[in-house]
């Protein structure tokens, strides 16, 4: 029972992990009946609707967190991995309550950065991102100083411990050349 439950979160992970069809049958018949009653422009359905596209279960937290309309998101250490961190760009692009989303050590990998990138070109609300701890290259980064020289609300970037590379560094310095909003930048 992933709504409203009090269970584990670390174990409705582990359970989302497992990519049989049973998991994901139970997933589409559990919501099937809720997504029909939703208001389709709130948050919560955005985030539904996100999450079910990418076949990636709701985390529990995540809903939480919007729900109370909070301005900071915090999931670090939860593995979300590319596909959780897709799911959560998608509502991260609808959402215009968020100020500060730590996705810190979560496996987002190449594709979940470019995801998350992405969002960020078109999401005016996110202040601080935290992406410390989530190894990533060039392509990834690409994403990134694209989405930098679109987004005029990023100020505080955090990527500690990404293993940069000269390539990757060199992308980011350019973007930051002509980005105009961001004023820290954290790489330790």
């Amino acid at each position: 029972e992933f709504w409203g439950s009090e269970t584990d979160l670390g174990s409705c992970l582990d359970v989302l992990e497992n990519e049989n069809s049973s998991t994901e049958q139970w997933w589409h018949k559990r919501n099937a009946q809720r997504l029909a009653k939703e208001d389709t422009r709130g948050p919560e359905f955005a985030a539904l609707t996100a999450f079910r596209e990418c076949d990636f279960a709701p985390v529990s937290m995540f809903f939480k967190m919007l729900n109370e309309r909070r301005s900071v998101v915090n999931l670090s250490h939860y593995h979300l991995g590319p596909r959780g961190a897709m799911a959560i760009a998608r509502s991260v692009d609808s959402s215009q309550d968020i100020g500060t989303l730590v996705l810190a050590d979560c496996g987002l990998l190449d594709e979940g950065v470019a995801a998350m990138a992405s969002a960020m070109r078109r999401n005016n609300s996110v202040v601080i991102l935290d992406l410390s701890g989530n190894p990533f290259g060039e392509p990834a980064m690409r994403e990134m100083a694209e989405a930098m020289l679109m987004n005029s609300s990023l100020v505080t970037l955090r990527l500690r411990d990404c293993k940069l590379g000269c390539v990757e560094m060199e992308l980011l310095s350019k973007s930051l050349y002509d980005n105009t909003t961001v004023r820290t930048l954290d790489l330790r």
